[in-house]
């Protein structure tokens, strides 16, 4: 990834079985909830730092 290959921190996921617009798709899958979630978590303590 170039943001990695930069020197920049990088978390890679994957949801496997999902289309590229689960993440908007939160009221009916887990799996947004879940990416969801994460990317809140994730972005708080960026941002904290």
């Amino acid at each position: 990834m170039a943001l990695g290959k930069a020197g920049n921190a990088v978390e890679r996921r994957v949801y496997e079985g999902v289309t590229h617009e689960f993440f908007g798709m939160a009221a009916v899958l887990k799996e947004a909830r879940d990416a969801q979630r994460y990317a809140g978590v994730r972005l708080k303590a960026a941002f904290k730092s």
